[in-house]
């Protein structure tokens, strides 16, 4: 069974029409015609949503996912290491350092010293601001 198919069954059980459907989810009408016609594949947002309107769904069925056996002992025992770091946090500057080639290697994109390159031909030209509350301010040169 597809997700279109799927989709179709949970409308189907709450008496659904698709208009109702794309209401009680918050996503335009035509969005649920396009699924249902196959002509496009659920969204990202558009499950989240899904989910979220009817959170008895089962997100491993909808997606025909086989479910962990133990969810939490699939991430919770693997050690994770910190890959990114606060740009202000002083004691991850020289971590950041010890990721990035040294300067006297070659770059395997072009044979060019990283750091030359850069230094000598590339000028911003464009700053964002990603915000934790989703906002953002963009800065151009």
């Amino acid at each position: 069974m597809d997700i279109q198919q799927k989709v179709h069954q949970i409308m189907t059980k709450y008496g659904c029409s698709p208009a109702q459907f794309a209401d009680q989810l918050g996503v335009p009408r035509s969005s649920i015609s396009h699924l249902m016609s196959g002509r496009n594949k659920p969204s990202l947002e558009f499950i989240r949503k899904l989910i979220a309107s009817f959170p008895e769904t089962d997100l491993y069925w909808l997606l025909d996912v086989s479910e962990p056996s133990d969810p939490k002992s699939t991430f919770a025992d693997t050690p994770k290491e910190q890959t990114h770091w606060s740009l202000f946090d002083q004691e991850n500057i020289h971590r950041e350092s010890e990721l990035l080639p040294k300067a006297n290697q070659a770059d395997s994109w072009g044979g060019h010293n990283r750091k030359e390159s850069t230094l000598a031909t590339h000028k911003p030209v464009r700053v964002v601001l990603f915000y934790e509350d989703g906002t953002f301010e963009s800065f151009q040169n």
